[in-house]
Formats: structure tokens, C-alpha cells, sequence
């Protein structure tokens, strides 16, 4: 950057400036006046000149043309710079040898303007008047080549014009608006990715959301999809519409946050399709992404969290699995949801304590470990997931692009096995049990140490800017998680590795098998044995046994 100071010469009584470089590398000595105030004036001119000298070597150098491996002066624009640190407005420029044509002398002078606004720079008389022609030259040649432009606008316009006429005035695009969709989730899960080059859990679920849209919105060419149609993309989540899966969800609409994730998945959605360059798309002028929308709520609105009490988490508790009672057991001591289970590994257990960072909010947190709960971890290990399946793989592996569903499935069938002992039991999802775990906590302490055991980035609301200031205060975390191991630990006393006895027995399998070689339909057999028709079949295939070795 240039020096911004101004230098007194004692033999020209004046002040000059030493600014940019010759073509040798040495920098020019330019006089400014005698008077300190008019040279103040005249040196901020003179540095726009220098400005224009870059900004023109810049574009040279862009196209290959500059003549100079830096920025420098030449003869022209040093006379340019010396006559405005002079403080003149005008100044006469004689073109260099090889611009005496006219055509290229009106050039030569455009040039010169459009780089050096900060004075009139005029030819000398004998040329002016050639310059004045040649430009008018100039700009004749230029409205011609611009008016057979605009013929041959006008000329495709009309063919346009009779194409669409058949299309109700529309160019339609061979790309769909599922083909964009598509594209979009894609791209969410190359753009959320983790150091080891996995896609992260918030790349997957906004996935899944765009997959939802998909499946709730027809398809159409991505040129019909204007502002009308986007209006009523809009309009058609804003009213929480009904699950697809009917069977599952009896009908009910989709919850209020998750058609509000909904809706703000689709404006990123459209502002992404906007500027995505292999989609022949652009968004509408008049649409107005930033209007706020009022999405319908529930008649009657929860005001409290829906969480498990003491005794239904005994009842879970009886029924589970050894499997089970392991997530039971992270869940209520590490406030652990799905993808909490599912990642923690042994580099995060330190002694007798487990010390991490919440996925999905990357806030640290520091637990002590039951007794029991090392029981359920096992044998320590220098590396690696706890909680793995039966395979030896983790539970939180990806397969295309979608979560491992394996401790969600766990979790439904124990709420299935509950249901049928206990009717009207509640149904939770098992993000469930981290709410349950963190309102035992809170029972026996208090919020702000109920925040920091659930790793919230903002456990005191009043002040987003305390943990800025100080650290988490995990030694409450550690006595409310003795108190509330103290109420579990009347009914949580082993991990019962028993298995459960079987729903069906081998003579009733045997009997399924034999009905099946009769011919007996797959539904008479279900309602004789009170099961599915899927288990039916699953009981009536034969077991691959080995082949006998030759005699």
C-alpha cells in the first residue's frame, strides 16, 4: 500500500510524493506545490492516477497483453500524474508513434478516460478533429452491429414464440422437479459431511425432509413450477397435512416443528435451485421468500414435556431385553438419544467418567458412569463403538445415505412387547427416554444443571453469554446423577442376559410348515395362529441346511 505522507523538497521548494514504479522498479518523484494544503488536495488524485495504472495492467495482464511483469509507469500516464499534482484539470497528450489512424486514435483516447477519470485529457489540435471523425465512425459501425443483434433477437423471439405457442406460452424443460430434488438431496449429503468423509446426521435428516416433499408434491416440468405452484407448495405444509402412511399414523396430520422444518427446508430448497447451474431454472421475480408464514396448530396444545414416569420406566425396565436394557441404561445416564448411543465410543470414557461432545450440538459434557452401565459397556477396549451389534458392527452405520434404524427398531419392539402386557401404555419415540432422563435430573437439582447434563448450548436463557465467560458447573451434574441413580437402582439390579421364551413353539412351527405343503392359504394359517401373514411365511420357509458330504 502506498505510504500516505508527503515529502519537502529543498531544492524545488515543493512538496512531491514518490508513488508506484517505473518499468525499472525505481518509483517516480512527483511534485505537488509549495502549499501543504493544495498538495494534501493533489496527492489523493494523483494515488485514483496510480489506481488507474493498476486497475489497466490488471486487465492487460487478464488477457496476456501487458508489456510489464508489474504494475509501472509509462511515458503517458506519468505526464497524466505530473499534471495533476500540478492541481490541473486539463491537460494536452500527444499519442504515442504507431496511433496516428483515426479509428485507432479515438480508441487510444476512450481508453485513456475510462482509467484516468481524475482530469480532461484533450489531443493536441491537429488531431483532435480526426479523432472526433473516427469516433463518429466508431459509433455508427457500433449502432449497425447492434441493430443486426437486435434482428437476430428478433428472429429467434418469433421462433420461441411459435414452440411455446403449443405449450401455453411456456418452454418446457426435460428436467423435472423430482429430478431437482433428487439433485438437492445429493447435494445435502456431499455438503454434510465430517472430517472422516461421512455423511452427518443433520445432512441425512434434512435428506429425509426433502425426500418427504418429494413424496407429497406431483411432478411437473421445472418450468411450471412458478409462483403460483411454489405458493401452494407453501400453503399445502402450512396447513399440516395428513401422514402418507395411514396404517401407522391413523390419519393424524404432521406436527407443528416438523412442517415448520418443512417449510424451511423448501426456501433453501429454491434459493439452491436458483443458483444450481445444471437446473434450467430461476425463481420468480415477485416471490418473496422472507414472508412469514402462520402454520396451524393443535386444538389442544401441549404445555408440558411428554416424558416417563419412575413406575413406567420400571415397567419398560421388566420387559426389555438384554439389548434393551443397555439403552435404557445409556439413555438415563448419559442423556443419551439415538445418535448419542449409537456414537459413543471408548476414547470418550476417562476413568470412572464419559466425556464428549454432543453431536448435534458439539457442546461438551461430563457424566460419571453407573455401576451397572460399566457392566452393560463391557470389557474396555482401547478403541472403538461400545454398542455394537451382533455382527461386531456399529449402531450407527449408513447405508445410501439413511441412519441405521437398529435402535429405533429395538425400541419399538419393547414398546410392542409393553403394549400388549399393559394397554393404554404411553408410546414415546426414544428421544423420549433423554427427555425422561433429563426431567429426573432437573427433579432433583435444578434447570441450569439439568441443561448442562442434556450439553444445551444455553443453559441459562437469561444469559446467552455466560458460558463465554465461565464453565459448566459439572460437580451438580455428578451429585443429581447419584440422586437419581439411587431411585433407578431399586429395580435396575442386572441386565437379565436370559432371552425371552419364544412366541410360537416348534410344534407350532412344525404344524405352520406341514399346513403350508397342503396348500393351506397363508391367511387361514394367520388367523388360526393369531400372526401376521408375514410370519407365516418367515416360519414356513425351509432352513438351508448343509450339503451332506460324499460318500
Amino acid at each position: 500500500m502506498a505510504k500516505q505522507i508527503l515529502a519537502w523538497s529543498e531544492s524545488a521548494q515543493q512538496f512531491y510524493r514518490e508513488i508506484g514504479k517505473r518499468p525499472n522498479g525505481k518509483p517516480p518523484r512527483i511534485y505537488l506545490t509549495d502549499t501543504e494544503r493544495a498538495a494534501r488536495a493533489n496527492v489523493v488524485r494523483v494515488e485514483g492516477v496510480w489506481q488507474g495504472v493498476e486497475d489497466r495492467w490488471n486487465d492487460l495482464q487478464a488477457v496476456g497483453m501487458a508489456e510489464t511483469p508489474f504494475p509501472a509507469w509509462d511515458d503517458t500516464s506519468l505526464k497524466i500524474a505530473k499534471a495533476v499534482g500540478k492541481g490541473l484539470f486539463k491537460v494536452v497528450i500527444e499519442p504515442p508513434s504507431d496511433v496516428r489512424d483515426g479509428f485507432d486514435l479515438a480508441v487510444w483516447m476512450a481508453d485513456l478516460r475510462n482509467y484516468f477519470p481524475q482530469i480532461q485529457i484533450n489531443l493536441p489540435p491537429e488531431l483532435a478533429a480526426t479523432a472526433t471523425e473516427a469516433s463518429k465512425e466508431f459509433i455508427d459501425r457500433a449502432e449497425d452491429d447492434a441493430e443486426a443483434e437486435r434482428a437476430r433477437h428478433r428472429a429467434e423471439m418469433r421462433e420461441i414464440k411459435e414452440y411455446a405457442a403449443g405449450y401455453e406460452g411456456k418452454i418446457r424443460t426435460e428436467e423435472t422437479l423430482h429430478d431437482a430434488l433428487d439433485t438437492y438431496v445429493r447435494w445435502l449429503h456431499q455438503e454434510h459431511r465430517d472430517v472422516a468423509g461421512d455423511t452427518t446426521a443433520t445432512g441425512i435428516k434434512q435428506g429425509e425432509r426433502a425426500i418427504r416433499v418429494k413424496n407429497h408434491v406431483e411432478d411437473m416440468p421445472l418450468s411450471d413450477f412458478g409462483l403460483d405452484e411454489i405458493h401452494g407448495l407453501f400453503e399445502y405444509w402450512r396447513k399440516r397435512p395428513q401422514q402418507k402412511n395411514e396404517k401407522k399414523s391413523n390419519g393424524k396430520p404432521f406436527s407443528h416443528s416438523l412442517c415448520k422444518n418443512t417449510i424451511t427446508l423448501i426456501r433453501h430448497f429454491i434459493r439452491w435451485l436458483h443458483k444450481e447451474k445444471t437446473m434450467p431454472w430461476k425463481k420468480p421475480v415477485d416471490l418473496d421468500l422472507s414472508e412469514r408464514l402462520k402454520i396451524i396448530k393443535d386444538d389442544e396444545p401441549k404445555f408440558q414435556a411428554e416424558t416417563y414416569t419412575l413406575d413406567e420406566v420400571k415397567t419398560l425396565w421388566s420387559h426389555a431385553t438384554h439389548v434393551e436394557k443397555k439403552l435404557l441404561l445409556f439413555s438415563f445416564n448419559f442423556a443419551a438419544s439415538i445418535s448419542e448411543c449409537a456414537t459413543l465410543d471408548w476414547k470418550h470414557v476417562k476413568g470412572d467418567k464419559v466425556k464428549r461432545l454432543r453431536p448435534k450440538t458439539r457442546v461438551y459434557g461430563e457424566f460419571i458412569v453407573w455401576d451397572l452401565t460399566k457392566q452393560a459397556m463391557g470389557e474396555r477396549k482401547p478403541e472403538g463403538r461400545i454398542l455394537i451389534n451382533s455382527n461386531g458392527n456399529p449402531l450407527h452405520s449408513k447405508v445410501k445415505g439413511k441412519q441405521s434404524r437398529q435402535i429405533k427398531n429395538a425400541w419399538d419392539r419393547l414398546l410392542k412387547r409393553v403394549s400388549k402386557q399393559h394397554s393404554g401404555f404411553k408410546t414415546m419415540g426414544f428421544h423420549g427416554l433423554r427427555r425422561t432422563a433429563i426431567q429426573f435430573i432437573r427433579d432433583v437439582s435444578d434447570g441450569e444443571t439439568a441443561g448442562v447434563f442434556a450439553c444445551h448450548g444455553k443453559p441459562v436463557p437469561q444469559d446467552s453469554l455466560l458460558g463465554l465467560y465461565s464453565n459448566p458447573v459439572f460437580p451438580r451434574v455428578f451429585e443429581a446423577q447419584k440422586k437419581v441413580w439411587e431411585n433407578l437402582s431399586s429395580f435396575m439390579t442386572d441386565l437379565g442376559t436370559e432371552p425371552l421364551p419364544r412366541k410360537f413353539s416348534t410344534e407350532q412351527i412344525r404344524e405352520i410348515r406341514r399346513l403350508k405343503r397342503q396348500g393351506v392359504k397363508t391367511k387361514v394359517i394367520a388367523e388360526r395362529f393369531n400372526m401376521s401373514p408375514a410370519q407365516v411365511l418367515r416360519y414356513a420357509r425351509k432352513e438351508k441346511h448343509p450339503p451332506r458330504p460324499a460318500k
